[in-house]
């Protein structure tokens, strides 16, 4: 059995993350001028090098904004953004709870999942369906939450690939993240045995090509989704909080 040497984040990584943080909390403003970098070197006890190369990847991220001679500028993100932008947002909101990413990403979903759900239930092969059912063999046994988070994650993606547009499996990808935290939030609230209903739904809705009876699976699915976090958390809160609660009261 072979180990992976475990390598400890860099220096820039953490003053990209430690930045990053600052924005999408609300410390640092879009429009705020940041302090030269010889000062911010000094202030967070890095080198140069450090916070010249995290600034450039912050830059190519779409948080800040480098003007020749008047300095470094934190970005309006959501205007001047791109995927690398959300998926940064995606990482550093994964674990709490925020109304607004989720009602986006719920819109998000309800608009392209519709809409993959639509052509994989036209497109569809006899070995993409055989996939789909080995995957929900394989949630059934997993052991786990994380792994059955994972799993469903999975799912989703291959119905993705089963819609026969390259792009959308690419945009599924990029949140994985999301899928992964959210499934094994619902898994803690309330068992993983619904959510494995919806995802049996889905199958059969593909299998028989009926995309009408698709979205109305889809759209009770996330409206239950909403519901559920909605009922569970406060702005703001950590999404695993609720089972170390359960398991400190009972």
């Amino acid at each position: 059995m072979a180990f992976r040497e475990l390598v400890s984040p860099s220096l820039t990584e953490l003053f990209v993350k430690e930045l990053e943080g600052m924005i999408l909390s609300g410390e640092l403003l879009p429009g705020q001028k940041l302090p030269p970098e010889r000062e911010m070197a000094k202030r967070m006890k890095v080198s140069l090098a450090v916070v010249n190369g995290g600034i450039t990847r912050l830059s190519a991220k779409g948080f800040l904004r480098v003007v020749p001679r008047k300095g470094t500028f934190v970005a309006d993100y959501i205007r001047d953004g791109n995927i690398s932008t959300l998926e940064a947002i995606l990482e550093y909101s994964e674990n709490y709870f925020r109304s607004d990413l989720l009602d986006a990403i719920i819109d998000l979903r309800k608009t392209c999942e519709g809409r993959v759900l639509e052509q994989a239930c036209r497109n569809r092969t006899e070995a993409q369906l055989e996939t789909l059912a080995s995957l929900l063999t394989v949630f059934d046994r997993a052991e786990d939450y994380t792994e059955k988070s994972e799993i469903a994650f999975s799912f989703h993606h291959e119905v993705s690939i089963a819609s026969g547009n390259m792009v959308y499996p690419l945009i599924f990808s990029t949140f994985r993240r999301v899928y992964r935290s959210f499934y094994y939030t619902m898994f803690t609230i309330q068992g993983a045995g619904p959510s494995r209903n919806e995802l049996q739904a889905f199958l059969d809705c593909i299998r028989a090509q009926d995309a009408a009876d698709g979205q109305k699976c889809l759209t009770d699915f996330i409206e239950h989704w909403r519901h559920v976090f909605y009922a569970y958390y406060h702005e703001g809160q950590e999404y695993h909080d609720w089972d170390r609660r359960q398991s400190q009261t009972s």
